[in-house]
């Protein structure tokens, strides 16, 4: 299916967006060389890379050890490597400035694999698309990503259900989940962490597809709710009227400091007019004192 183009929001999202070409660097077809004959100079410049169709992952991670400034790295397309799970991908945590990770349809990832990524220790984002997993079970593992704000999976070469995400909601730094490609998931059984200010549930990217919304959810964009029972994000009509309660709040105590001001002038002034009424005395009695009630 055709997925439809998502609307940005202003969230904490990965830094898949490229920089300038100073900034860059593309290694396509597995040219290792590309990385090595790179010049002390611009390794220091260069913070997003992108490798492509490489039969060499490890390969190229360590040459990636060069680039002292490296922030945002991706594999794609390299499941030609003849090299899987932790034999492919060791070296991972030792790109210390790593904070954006993306691993798209690339070396199989296993328990050991998904044990290196916790080990990043500047991690923020991880992406983990259209790729090969020894099981579901793995996953659990990205529990020690403690740091994550940004989590992506699109796992459609295994069967994904809730209870395989269940570490989810012990991931207290969490601000944006996306599982559109995980339609296997029952999200009416799926527990997020309470950080959590966005979620794309499965499918929602789909044109043709259901859109499921977990009930009690706010839909902020298309391909983007808000997640139920967070009293800070609540629709746009509710806020409305709760800043119309509140203006309509701070009416009604000027008006009372006015009234409550007028009461003590008049009981003041009239005396020395010679106007003496009981009635009016009592009336103003009671008028200050229902002032006073409402008050306290």
């Amino acid at each position: 299916m055709k997925r439809t183009k998502q609307d940005s929001v202003n969230l904490p999202t990965p830094r898949f967006e490229e920089p300038d070409a100073d900034r860059r660097l593309y290694v396509n077809c597995g040219k290792i060389e590309d990385l090595m004959s790179i010049p002390a100079e611009r390794r220091e410049r260069i913070t997003w890379v992108r490798i492509e169709f490489t039969h060499d992952i490890q390969a190229c991670i360590a040459e990636l050890k060069r680039f002292p400034n490296l922030k945002t790295l991706f594999f794609i397309d390299c499941t030609s490597s003849e090299i899987v799970g932790i034999d492919a991908y060791r070296g991972l945590s030792e790109l210390k400035n790593l904070d954006t990770l993306c691993v798209h349809d690339s070396a199989v990832i296993d328990a050991a694999t998904i044990k290196e990524i916790t080990k990043m220790p500047s991690l923020r984002s991880l992406a983990i698309k259209w790729q090969s997993i020894a099981s579901a079970k793995v996953l659990a593992g990205l529990e020690g990503c403690k740091a994550l704000e940004y989590l992506e999976l699109w796992i459609d070469k295994c069967e994904v259900f809730a209870d395989d995400l269940a570490f989810v909601a012990n991931l207290g730094n969490l601000k944006r989940l996306d599982l559109d490609g995980c339609d296997k998931i029952d999200v009416s059984r799926l527990l997020l962490p309470s950080s959590l200010e966005a979620f794309t549930p499965p499918n929602y990217g789909y044109k043709d597809a259901k859109k499921i919304v977990p009930e009690g959810c706010v839909v902020v964009k298309p391909g983007t709710i808000h997640p139920p029972c967070r009293d800070r994000y609540v629709p746009q009509a509710k806020k409305d009227a709760m800043a119309q309660a509140r203006k309509a709040q701070r009416a009604v105590q000027c008006a009372k400091r006015r009234v409550a001001t007028a009461v003590k002038s008049l009981q003041e002034e009239l005396p020395l007019i010679g106007y003496k009424s009981e009635k009016l005395e009592s009336l103003l009695a009671e008028i200050e004192q229902f002032l006073f009630e409402k008050n306290s």
